[in-house]
């Protein structure tokens, strides 16, 4: 299971998505003398002594850990290559549309929270999700290289 290459990438997507889910910041905000901060648990407050005013509840994590799971899924199922193939595109498509969505959202985050007037910067989180989605990519040309395998070799018996 572990000696084929799309098992690394898959592992290395659902270590990226753990560091993701266990608090890494995804984005920064400043607005006059306060501070805001968004991570996979919700959006904090700060004042100018860094400590928290506010915390308001957005649990992306939820979306986060379901997207380790499909990738757990998606690597236990190494004994049937369809199934695994169905799984790895359902997981690099849930994937996709996470990225988007958080782009769309890190576009127009300034007029959805703070009606214009801040200034946002991304975070360390945001970087280490989108760099997951590669991983996705070629964990799914891999499984598509061994399935063409074993079907040219069912050809042949």
């Amino acid at each position: 299971m572990i000696q084929r290459i799309q098992s690394l990438y898959l592992l290395i997507s659902m270590i990226l998505l753990g560091v993701v889910t266990f608090g890494t910041p995804l984005f920064y905000y400043n607005k006059g003398v306060q501070f805001f901060k968004i991570d996979a648990y919700g959006l904090s407050e700060f004042n100018q002594a860094e400590k928290i005013i506010a915390f308001k509840s957005y649990p992306l994590y939820f979306s986060f850990i379901a997207l380790i799971i499909l990738c757990f899924l998606t690597l236990m199922a190494y004994k049937k290559i369809n199934q695994q193939l169905r799984f790895m595109r359902m997981t690099f498509f849930v994937y996709l549309i996470a990225v988007i969505g958080l782009s769309v959202f890190s576009m127009m985050d300034d007029q959805w929270l703070f009606s214009g007037d801040s200034t946002s910067s991304k975070a360390i989180g945001y970087y280490v999700f989108v760099s997951g989605l590669p991983f996705c990519y070629l964990a799914q040309i891999g499984i598509k290289r061994d399935k063409n395998l074993l079907d040219s070799l069912n050809r042949l018996r």
